[in-house]
């Protein structure tokens, strides 16, 4: 049975390096600064299963990407569904941006709660 997270403990996982650590507290001490959602059960889990990362940044309204990199995108989200990866996309208040594959066996993303003053916007995974 898949183990369910939030969308954006996986984008805080993937946008802040966490695969560059080998713990959560070397993950925490290079990002000090956070209020996290991310825990250390679920960095030790996000660690343990196959992502397939396409997008996981923040200020998209300001870093918006190109022809060519949407290009990229499309052929990377292609692979990982032929690959049998599920993609889940997340956009958060921020305009941090998730767009990941992952196993559906390993995991179960779910939306998070909207923050206060945030609309609830419906999105699907595919």
């Amino acid at each position: 049975m898949p183990t369910t997270i939030s969308k954006r403990a996986i984008w805080e996982y993937l946008n802040l390096g966490g695969k560059e650590h080998d713990t959560y507290a070397a993950f925490i001490d290079a990002n000090p600064d956070g209020d996290y959602c991310l825990t250390a059960e679920q960095f030790t889990l996000l660690k343990s299963v196959a992502l397939r990362e396409l997008i996981a940044d923040q200020y998209m309204s300001e870093n918006r990407p190109g022809g060519d990199d949407i290009i990229e995108y499309v052929r990377l989200a292609q692979g990982a569904i032929e690959d049998g990866y599920k993609l889940c996309t997340w956009y958060g208040p921020q305009t941090q941006t998730l767009i990941v594959g992952y196993n559906p066996v390993e995991l179960d993303p779910l939306e998070p709660e909207p923050e206060e003053g945030e609309e609830e916007r419906e999105e699907e995974d595919y």
